[in-house]
């Protein structure tokens, strides 16, 4: 019935083009091609006289999990809403390479301007609810919120799980989805390594700063072994614990999924959809319903078919982070506000801003730190790393060649332009992974090297000197910083700044490459205070009654200022989601 409404409008809008009896299209199978954000994307569209039948891509290059996962809820948008109006948060520049490939198609159709413009103009209708009860609703379907839905339904509880955006999985789903181990297992690729979650919190506490809250880290902590092991019961595949960060922190171990970030998304959305779990996206909560008393009862919802509330004895907000929120940034995180955001488009601070607005506080400050090659976000997680020597805008060695990504790229964010470079010889060319892959992969070819001198992000030159001048270094001054860093590899012992001397590089064989060094925000590190429970506390310490956070919502409790040490972001919103989920259950009984 929504399809041949949608259909009718369509031919109103389009009535005064055409004459009477007229087809919107004729009918046939055609194909269309358009540019997206990494090449070219290639569709076959099915259409009857005055209908799109299907919608099939068939060629496409865009990112692995993130870019690409937009197809087949844009492919199955068109069909139901006979609309060309849908955009996917997070994948905003292949919706529209997708959209373009289906004009294309539908002009050889014989579609007319007018249909076009009415196509691109056709409501995208969600489905509609009405105001409805529960007994736990969660706000955010990242991990945190995934598993605590999981935990929830587990206990035995009735649970409506909220996402916003089209797809699920927040920042996890962009990230390389490395999880902290608390307690190392076995098969740790060498001798087992053993290490207490003490030995964490002294470590973060020099790594970041103090931690803010003591007894959340604990819990937290704590739990991490207790949740590993759920989440393997539930089907998420996790690699041998290896090294975590050798050069600042070589005793502790990460382990990943397959597939990196999108592998944990994939892993726990089949695990609640499993469960039945009533998950409702393109679904924005925009208030918590709350009594005079302080008691959290629900929240409101709003969605393109309309608003409703949902009644809940518990509600968990598991919104994600502030990164593209200004206001929160410039309080919360001041020197990073201007710097390149690459966390998910919808961690805009809602939970945030919500749990403030219901008596809760904010505590710790700073940013999930890290740096990509280039001027360019795609470039996340496909990029030449691992560079033989990073320098700053005057030529001088940054840092050491080994060191942790959130301490080197803190350094060149402290520089005065926040510019660092990295410098490539083509004896040593690598890649961080392909996330195409279930195989880590650390072999690139000079091809590529030379696709992103093509694209503009990198630079190539055959002496140092020249690749200085395309760079806008002095040449003198590298070629000097060059040679030094060549001096301590032929003597084999580590540099002047810490470098390992097993982790140098000798850079002496032509064509050199380099790109420019960004800091960038991943993610965000103030959040509400939390107890160990995960309740949100007010500036005193008193629980707001039913009201729950985890994940990034809740990271200042546990670390401050930067990322201290991979898999911290992933292991806290996991372990954190996971007691948020079974606390609130138990208090819902």
């Amino acid at each position: 019935m929504k399809k041949a409404l949608v259909i009718l409008l369509i031919a109103l809008l389009v009535m005064p083009f055409a004459a009477e009896g007229e087809s919107l299209f004729t009918p046939g199978t055609y194909e269309g091609s358009s540019s997206g954000f990494h090449g070219p994307i290639h569709v076959k569209v099915e259409v009857t006289e005055d209908e799109i039948q299907s919608v099939e891509t068939l060629e496409q290059e865009e990112s692995f999990g993130i870019g690409d996962a937009a197809f087949p809820v844009l492919e199955e948008s068109v069909v139901r809403n006979q609309s060309l109006a849908d955009v996917v948060t997070g994948a905003t520049i292949t919706s529209y390479g997708f959209r373009n490939a289906v004009i294309n198609a539908l002009k050889e159709a014989g579609t007319t301007e007018e249909t076009l413009t009415a196509l691109k103009t056709a409501p995208v209708s969600g489905e509609a609810f009405d105001d409805c009860e529960t007994d736990i609703v969660i706000v955010g379907a990242g991990a945190a919120g995934m598993i605590a839905a999981m935990q929830a339904s587990d206990a035995g509880a009735k649970v409506i799980l909220l996402e916003k955006n089209v797809m699920a999985g927040g920042s996890t789903r962009l990230s390389a989805g490395g999880i902290l181990w608390t307690e190392p297992p076995e098969n740790n690729g060498g001798a087992p390594t053993e290490y207490t979650v003490e030995d964490i919190h002294r470590w973060y506490s020099i790594q970041a700063g103090p931690v803010n809250n003591d007894p959340v880290f604990y819990a937290v902590m704590n739990h991490v072994p207790s949740m590993m092991d759920y989440i393997q019961e539930n089907g998420m595949a996790l690699a041998p614990a290896g090294y975590n960060q050798p050069k600042n922190a070589p005793i502790f171990r990460a382990t990943n999924p397959k597939q990196f970030g999108v592998g944990v998304y994939e892993a726990l959305m089949k695990a609640v959809e499993s469960r039945g779990i009533d998950y409702r996206n393109r679904s924005k909560v925009t208030a918590l319903l709350q009594e005079t008393d302080g008691c959290i009862t629900g929240v409101a919802v709003e969605t393109s078919a309309g608003t409703y509330n949902i009644r809940a004895k518990k509600v968990i907000l598991a919104t994600g982070g502030y990164t593209y929120d200004k206001e929160l940034m410039q309080t919360y995180s001041t020197k990073w506000a201007d710097a390149m955001k690459i966390a998910a488009s919808g961690t805009t601070g809602d939970g945030h801003r919500m749990g403030m607005e219901a008596g809760g506080h904010m505590i710790g400050e700073g940013v999930l730190d890290i740096y990509i090659t280039g001027y360019d976000p795609s470039l996340y997680g496909g990029q030449p790393g691992y560079a033989d020597l990073i320098v700053d805008s005057e030529g001088n060695q940054l840092g050491a060649m080994d060191e942790y990504y959130g301490t080197l790229t803190v350094k060149a964010q402290n520089r005065p332009d926040h510019v660092a470079y990295q410098i490539f010889s083509s004896g040593n060319i690598y890649v961080e992974f392909d996330r195409a892959s279930e195989e880590l992969t650390f072999a690139m070819k000079l091809s590529d090297l030379d696709a992103l001198v093509e694209r503009g992000i990198m630079v190539k030159a055959d002496t140092v000197e020249e690749l200085a001048e395309k760079i806008g270094i002095d040449p003198a001054a590298l070629a000097r910083t060059v040679e030094e860093h060549n001096w301590y590899y032929d003597l084999k012992i580590n540099d002047a700044w810490g470098t390992a001397a097993s982790a140098l590089q000798e850079i002496r064989k032509a064509p050199y490459y380099a790109a420019r060094l960004t800091p960038c925000v991943m993610g965000t590190v103030a959040g509400l205070e939390v107890n160990e429970t995960m309740q949100v506390v007010d500036e005193e310490g008193n629980p707001i009654p039913n009201l729950y956070a985890a994940g990034e919502l809740i990271f200042g409790n546990v670390f401050n200022q930067i990322y201290p040490m991979a898999g911290t972001g992933i292991g806290i919103a996991l372990s954190s989601g996971s007691i948020a989920g079974i606390s609130a259950s138990q208090a819902a009984q």
